[in-house]
């Protein structure tokens, strides 16, 4: 064996090296059979599992006269809070899950409802937080709300731009929104929320009927918890624009909502097609220019209230952002107002800045104190500057002002804040809305609209 160690040194290294790659090549063979092998059992564990469960649904389907649930009702956290509302209106605050929070006892002291906005909804129809750091946001904000001297409720809206894709699926049958309705309940009790406020953006038409049933359901569900008033809001898009209020069943919705947080924005925007010009008031109470003389909070308020025939049921919006246009030019009707201009479009866009907090704007060098046109027809506050061709649209105090006033001349049951944490260090449109004219007194239910 010398002697041929000696004489053929690299025979044995290839002879022990094949040896190594067969063993190599079984192991690796060995592993994925063992592997294949998981696989199919943890698959019919999977399916007996499941089997298991749909049956147990069936069995209680069949002993129940209502649909069960693994829910109940001792999981609420009792709250019969004696403290007293900082508005005897609603004051609906909605809030970002990434702007900075500054001042947020200040700010729960002067709201009635804080809504956290958005949380994702699952395609199986779970609803979770989007991400720890989320999470961990809105438990800040609960703590707050039970430190404060006023009773404020704590709400989370689902849904939103860029989900509310799985909507549809989830509320087509019973046995979906079954499962949405759960997952809703389940998050309400783990995080000790009063609410939830439905953000179905972009519903169609043959959406209409699920809807109403989802809305239904949800409310029978909510009822059935005794110790806790839960709250269900819908936020509703801005009516006669693109018809998407077709999808709401206003008469029929009115029966299981405690309100509507109406959309009554976005008459106007900087945006990324045709639409993007003119420039002008993006929450004008009144008045309209051409194809767009019913862009304007009161149409679409009358619309709502003419169907609901409830006017305390709606709240009007009050956006604290910042709406900027670039390469803005002479007004599109100049003998009827100079607030709505034209914006020349480059590649078929507007350009500008759609959504801007206050801080944005500070930190952009826009001055939102100076130069500011009024214009009556519109009860519209804006900024234009010839020079640099920008308009900026923004609510001030002088608007807000219109905003209280209309809500308590139609009967209307408050105003819903979007968003809370884009307005100033200072909170000034929030400081603004918050006033004895608009908190003094509670709305009447007597129609003021002529329907």
């Amino acid at each position: 064996m010398k002697n041929f160690y000696q004489k053929a040194p690299g025979s044995f290294v290839r002879y022990e090296r094949r040896k190594d790659i067969q063993f190599f090549i079984r192991a690796i063979l060995a592993i994925i059979f063992v592997l294949i092998v998981c696989g199919v059992l943890a698959f019919a564990l999977s399916a007996i599992f499941w089997a298991v469960i749909d049956s147990w649904d069936v069995f209680n389907d069949g002993v129940s006269s209502e649909k069960n649930s693994l829910i109940h009702s001792h999981f609420f956290k009792s709250h019969n809070s004696n403290k007293p509302s900082a508005c005897r209106k609603r004051l609906v605050g909605f809030f970002t899950e990434n702007e900075p929070l500054e001042n947020l006892e200040t700010q729960f002291e002067k709201l009635t409802h804080v809504v956290f906005s958005f949380n994702e909804i699952t395609w199986d129809g779970s609803v979770r937080f989007k991400s720890e750091r989320v999470k961990n946001r809105y438990l800040r904000m609960r703590n707050v709300s039970e430190s404060v001297e006023n009773d404020v409720k704590m709400m989370v809206s689902i849904g939103g731009h860029g989900n509310s894709q799985f909507f549809t699926t989830l509320t087509s049958n019973e046995m979906n929104r079954g499962k949405i309705i759960d997952s809703i309940i389940r998050f309400l009790q783990d995080y000790n929320l009063d609410g939830v406020d439905i953000s179905w953006v972009h519903a169609g038409e043959s959406d209409k009927h699920n809807f109403v049933e989802f809305l239904k359901e949800i409310r029978t569900r909510f009822d059935s918890f005794s110790e806790r008033n839960l709250l269900l809001s819908v936020t509703t898009p801005s009516a006669g624009i693109e018809g998407w209020e077709n999808a709401y069943d206003i008469e029929a919705q009115k029966n299981y909502v405690d309100f509507f947080n109406v959309y009554s924005m976005d008459y106007n925007g900087p945006w990324p097609n045709q639409w993007g010009t003119p420039a002008g008031p993006m929450a004008p109470l009144y008045h309209g220019i051409g194809l767009r003389k019913n862009f304007n909070v009161d149409w679409t308020m009358k619309y709502y209230v003419c169907l609901a025939m409830d006017p305390t049921k709606f709240n009007i919006i009050l956006p604290t952002f910042v709406r900027l246009w670039r390469n803005v030019e002479e007004p599109v009707e100049p003998r009827i107002s100079l607030a709505v201009r034209n914006a020349v479009l480059k590649n078929g866009m507007a350009e500008g800045t759609a959504v801007m907090s206050r801080a944005d704007a500070e930190d952009q060098l826009l001055d939102l104190k100076n130069n500011i046109t009024w214009d009556d027809k519109f009860k519209s506050s804006y900024i234009y500057d010839p020079l640099d061709k920008t308009y900026l649209a923004f609510e001030d105090k002088r608007s807000v002002e219109e905003k209280v006033k209309y809500v308590n001349s139609h009967n209307l049951g408050g105003l819903w804040i979007w968003f809370v944490d884009m307005d100033d260090e200072k909170s000034s449109v929030l400081s603004s809305v918050y006033t004895d004219e608009l908190c003094s007194r509670s709305s009447e239910n007597v129609m003021k609209y002529h329907c």
